[in-house]
């Protein structure tokens, strides 16, 4: 008899869904804070950018299957500080505008992106400024397994690139853009 009196006093004063409603309040608060967050990092990113020389094309269109500020913040900071002198990226996009508009401002900067989707190609050749190159080389993806679970990779990427077809160019660093993003998606874990 209790509980179904308690029952009819939830109903009456609406603590029956309290707690899914809490739960809602509490994930509309983490998707704010969240965008708050990129927000913030878009401002550094803006700020860091801001005289620099070499990038004068500062459009980029985030979101999606694009990388987000912290990553392109942490390309930027390893592009200007280290001035990489090679640069091998795997996927065409947003970060491929700030690694080419590098590459075409220094004589001594080689940088080519690996890409597999020939319309991305030719829609992003498209839109982009044509005052600075993007160099891609488009490579078909395979079925291939890996510790016996299935993955994909480039299709002939290591014979392209043991053979010179990838990389004409000497010696300065090389930097695998994976390694980059995952750093940048190590990096801001650890700071939300």
């Amino acid at each position: 008899m209790k509980k179904k009196i308690l029952s009819i006093i939830r109903r009456i004063i609406g603590t029956n869904n309290l707690e899914t409603n809490l739960q809602i309040i509490n994930h509309k608060l983490n998707c704010e804070l969240n965008e708050l967050k990129e927000i913030k990092k878009g401002l550094i990113f803006n700020n860091s950018i801001n005289d620099c020389e070499w990038l004068k094309y500062k459009s980029f269109s985030l979101g999606g299957w694009a990388c987000d500020y912290a990553c392109l913040y942490t390309l930027f900071r390893v592009l200007n500080d280290m001035h990489p002198k090679s640069i091998l990226e795997f996927g065409l996009g947003q970060s491929s505008k700030l690694i080419h508009q590098y590459a075409s401002f220094f004589n001594d900067v080689n940088a080519i992106t690996i890409e597999h989707d020939t319309e991305w190609i030719k829609f992003f050749n498209k839109h982009q400024s044509k005052s600075y190159n993007v160099n891609v080389l488009c490579l078909e993806l395979e079925e291939m397994f890996y510790k016996n679970k299935p993955t994909v990779a480039y299709k002939n990427f290591l014979n392209k690139l043991g053979n010179g077809e990838i990389w004409r160019g000497g010696g300065g660093n090389l930097i695998l853009y994976l390694l980059t993003v995952l750093t940048a998606q190590i990096i801001f874990q650890d700071h939300k």
